[in-house]
């Protein structure tokens, strides 16, 4: 690892619609667009507010098998906990990453 990359895990840029539903509270739905993802987690762009850092969250996302090589199917599910929420562009929109719980089994 060099001293400029401080990430353990590779990152796609890929673009995927991602749902999240908070785990003490699943009514409340979090969706957005990933903007990358990794074996370790992923970021993600949302316009839902106040989600929080460390809640426990459930996500669902749909992978096209061009993309990568998900042993469980074309669908990717599980948790991951929340690590950081920044402000992006707008004052409406947020960049959540998070990092799963149970890594899944991709091959990046």
């Amino acid at each position: 690892m060099n001293q400029t990359e401080r990430r353990k895990h590779v990152r796609l840029p890929l673009k995927l619609e991602v749902f999240c539903h908070r785990v003490d509270n699943g009514r409340k739905l979090v969706s957005g667009q990933t903007r990358d993802i990794s074996t370790g987690g992923l970021c993600m762009r949302t316009s839902v507010g106040n989600v929080k850092k460390g809640e426990l969250m459930s996500y669902s996302m749909a992978v096209p098998s061009d993309d990568l090589m998900v042993d469980i199917g074309e669908q990717l599910e599980g948790f991951a906990r929340v690590l950081r929420v920044e402000p992006f562009d707008s004052p409406d929109e947020s960049v959540v990453s998070m990092q799963f719980c149970n890594r899944p089994k991709l091959q990046i």
